[in-house]
């Protein structure tokens, strides 16, 4: 995979499938990766019509708060991470279209001239096309018409349509948190670090694949994630640099010298080894007594990479970080739901 960065939040979304060939579109919906839902067309009209009328309220509007009233010392805008991981709670977010694979020959309409008619500049398009065809479709590349395109017919034609879906999922939702970064500077903040480092960044995307994971969201700009895979099962990915990690000793050992108890000095201890990293899902948890710590402690992995040395820990089934799961409405069980509200 040739993305080196990760976004602020990603999750399964709607893949609109355009092609007047009912029984090619049929075969298409069935081999897409199953962590995506689909919306098929054979009629280029209608798919523009429904793509015109389709309106989002993207993760990033609940976390930008804009003042009413706003000091002269104050920014104009303040940024929330912490409402980026509740889109969990949103049962409407696998709607959100985010990708467009849209066939080349069409009678009426053909894919380059659908292309060019979708004005919603977030959507990524996908442009199947045949070897004849190929010319047209490197110069609608170029002009910034479609984001990909895919010979139709190949061998290996539906693999490559799963692997450049993803890739402009991730691009999609790339796109929105530049958005949320830019804020965080205009405000003095700044993203965590490894969102750009290339090497933590294949780490983190083979950490998603062997756990299965469909969904991420960053909690903070600290640089933890919430993980959750199809049938809602939840775990987080802690990941500290050496400042931060230095921070955290810091703390914890100016606590244990106002308040010396026997569990606090061997926290302590474990955090001086960079053996252990702390983790605290909810704010208020951060008052917790150093002596008290040893829940939220996770054995650390160090990774060294060109950018900078980095902790990590996956904590799998801790049920010391609460979350109602009752409120979350899985992928698994989108279909589902979508199927029954027919």
């Amino acid at each position: 995979m040739l993305i080196n960065q990760i976004p602020y939040c990603y999750h399964p979304s709607t893949i609109i499938l355009l092609d007047d060939d009912v029984h090619f579109l049929k075969s298409l919906a069935l081999q897409l990766s199953a962590c995506s839902s689909c919306l098929p067309y054979q009629n280029p009209f209608e798919a523009l019509e429904f793509i015109r009328k389709y309106q989002v309220e993207p993760f990033t509007d609940r976390c930008i708060i804009h003042n009413s009233a706003i000091a002269q010392d104050e920014p104009e805008l303040k940024i929330d991470l912490r409402q980026i991981y509740k889109e969990l709670f949103n049962p409407h977010r696998f709607s959100e279209i985010t990708v467009a694979l849209v066939d080349y020959s069409m009678p009426g309409m053909n894919g380059v001239e659908f292309c060019r008619q979708i004005k919603n500049r977030d959507i990524k398009k996908i442009m199947l096309t045949g070897e004849a065809d190929a010319a047209i479709a490197v110069q609608a590349f170029n002009e910034g018409v479609i984001d990909k395109f895919i010979m139709k017919g190949a061998s290996d034609m539906i693999e490559e349509v799963n692997k450049a879906i993803y890739e402009m999922q991730l691009k999609y939702y790339l796109d929105l948190s530049r958005v949320l970064t830019v804020a965080l500077e205009n405000n003095q903040a700044f993203a965590p670090s490894f969102l750009n480092d290339p090497e933590f960044s294949q780490l983190f995307y083979k950490i998603i694949e062997q756990n299965k994971i469909v969904e991420f969201y960053l909690l903070e700009n600290t640089g933890n994630f919430l993980l959750m895979d199809a049938k809602g099962k939840i775990s987080w990915l802690v990941v500290c640099d050496e400042a931060q990690m230095k921070l955290f000793y810091e703390f914890a050992k100016s606590e244990h010298e106002q308040e010396p108890v026997e569990d606090s000095d061997k926290i302590v201890s474990s955090i001086a080894k960079r053996q252990k990293i702390p983790f605290f899902f909810l704010e208020r948890s951060y008052d917790i007594p150093v002596y008290e710590w040893e829940p939220y402690l996770h054995p650390a992995t160090e990774v060294q990479t060109k950018v900078r040395k980095y902790y990590y820990a996956l904590i799998k089934g801790q049920s010391v970080y609460p979350l109602d799961n009752q409120q979350i409405l899985p992928f698994s069980q989108y279909g589902i739901k979508q199927n029954s509200a027919k």
